[in-house]
């Protein structure tokens, strides 16, 4: 493996604190300089209301180094956008569990039906914590591993759960759409992705890199939503590959 000597800025995805990489982490300390951040109101990035997908990337690429950027789910498609603002600034994107659109439409099947998809924001407003178990039930589902993965994830969570901040980004997941960026983006990315992913299926992160000039899908048989605590030696050892191809 070469000797890549950047960082590795690290983005989580909805509901999740920033210390939620497991051994993968632990895995890329000893050979990267990892940058920890988080969604809005998610651990150490404050609450900002109503907040943007492009304006909050744009933020993080003033806060953040030059180096890999490795973003899960909702975190995914933040680091995809930093990409198509700053190229310059990203070396290369791992996106785990990522979809450049996560509510379906008609020319978008790869996703989640808009009507479920609107049951999570109305219970969402209800109870969050409970609507975040249930989120996390659905992530392992399906998937190997699934008992002692959900009990990480649920240690794995923002500490203190709140409304306002799981429906700011739960509006952000709705809205955006990031397939128009994927023809002209020239960051090599591996999208990295589950078989038995119940949110996000596996073909979205196939069709996606099909868009994309120097992309590559990788597809773990078996792993959910969270493939890099479930498989962490093959999500590692698809991580360590990608990397070492790095120009």
């Amino acid at each position: 493996m070469s000797d890549f000597p950047g960082h590795v800025n690290l983005i989580p995805g909805w509901g999740m604190g920033g210390q939620c990489w497991g051994p993968l982490a632990g895995h890329l300390e000893t050979r990267y300089r990892l940058q920890y951040s988080s969604l809005p109101g998610h651990g150490v990035v404050a609450p900002q209301p109503a907040w943007q997908l492009r304006e909050f990337a744009a933020q993080l690429l003033m806060e953040l180094p030059v180096g890999v950027w490795l973003g899960w789910s909702l975190g995914g498609q933040l680091a995809l956008q930093a990409a198509a603002l700053a190229p310059e600034r990203v070396r290369g994107l791992v996106l785990i569990a990522a979809t450049p659109r996560f509510v379906e439409t008609p020319d978008w099947p790869h996703a989640m039906d808009s009507a479920v998809f609107e049951s999570f924001q109305s219970n969402c407003r209800r109870d969050p914590i409970r609507t975040l178990r249930r989120f996390q039930s659905l992530q392992v589902k399906g998937s190997d591993h699934a008992a002692p993965v959900l009990r990480s994830l649920r240690q794995a969570r923002i500490a203190d759960p709140q409304r306002e901040p799981l429906e700011d980004a739960l509006a952000v997941l709705q809205k955006t759409d990031l397939r128009p960026l994927l023809a002209g983006l020239q960051v090599p990315c591996l999208w990295l992705h589950g078989s038995a992913d119940q949110l996000v299926p596996a073909a979205a992160a196939e069709a996606a890199a099909a868009r994309m000039p120097e992309a590559q899908a990788v597809i773990i048989e078996g792993a959910g939503h969270a493939p890099f605590l479930s498989h962490p030696q093959a999500s590692a050892q698809a991580l360590d590959t990608f990397l070492a191809a790095l120009p």
